[in-house]
């Protein structure tokens, strides 16, 4: 058993993601590990930042993609990914995960 939910929520300038997934019972060769959970919370993301690094993102991949050789991103393409990804953090985001918890048959 596995679960996840997402609640999203937005305003004018941002985004707000809070995850949470649950697991069931766990047995492995007939071992009870016991179940989870845990909460993920991203807050205060600059939504024109997310969208530009996922314009980017999505653009390199087509271009990784279309490329027959793997030599993986060229320093010019992981610089503009890493100037997009650096502009998330001007509007002082937020990332949690709480809580996270593990429960055995014993507590």
């Amino acid at each position: 058993n596995f679960g996840y939910t997402v609640k999203l929520s937005e305003d004018d300038k941002n985004i707000n993601i809070q995850a949470a997934y649950q697991t069931g019972e766990l047995n492995v060769n007939d071992v009870a590990l016991g179940n989870g959970q845990a909460v993920i919370k991203l807050a205060r993301l600059d939504g024109a930042a997310v969208k530009q690094l996922s314009d980017t993102y999505n653009q390199l991949m087509r271009q990784y993609m279309a490329d027959t050789r793997d030599e993986g991103l060229n320093d010019e393409q992981f610089q503009v990914l890493l100037d997009n990804a650096g502009k998330l953090l001007a509007g002082n985001p937020s990332f949690s995960i709480d809580p996270i918890s593990w429960k055995t048959a014993k507590g």
